[in-house]
């Protein structure tokens, strides 16, 4: 029989064997053996496919910035974009506001 330290009378061995004693919960457990299973395979138990054959797969098209703005808003079906506000001159339209008394309540 092992002999509790005097300091800590709650002190217990814990035994390997028990699981009901593990400082480690059940759930721990199960959540790190779905990550490796998850990671290991695509997560139907097969392995993951091959990568394409390049031959099938088309080239990276280079675009440039003003090319790639306009085909991501041609996608989004935006016509326009409105100015934002101007710091600068407080005389524009479109001039920053910073007045906390012209703020909607």
């Amino acid at each position: 029989m092992v002999e509790r330290p005097e300091s800590h009378p709650r002190t217990s061995l814990i035994n390997p064997r028990d699981r009901r004693n593990s400082p480690v919960p059940r759930s721990t457990h199960l959540a790190a053996l779905m990550l490796i299973l998850c990671t290991t395979t695509n997560g139907r138990g097969q392995a993951p496919t091959a990568k394409p054959d390049d031959s099938s797969v088309p080239p990276p098209v280079q675009l440039t910035k003003e090319q790639d703005h306009r085909r991501t808003l041609d996608l989004l079906h935006i016509d326009s974009l409105r100015r934002g506000a101007d710091g600068n001159n407080a005389k524009a339209a479109n001039a920053a506001n910073y007045d906390e008394s012209k703020a909607n309540p």
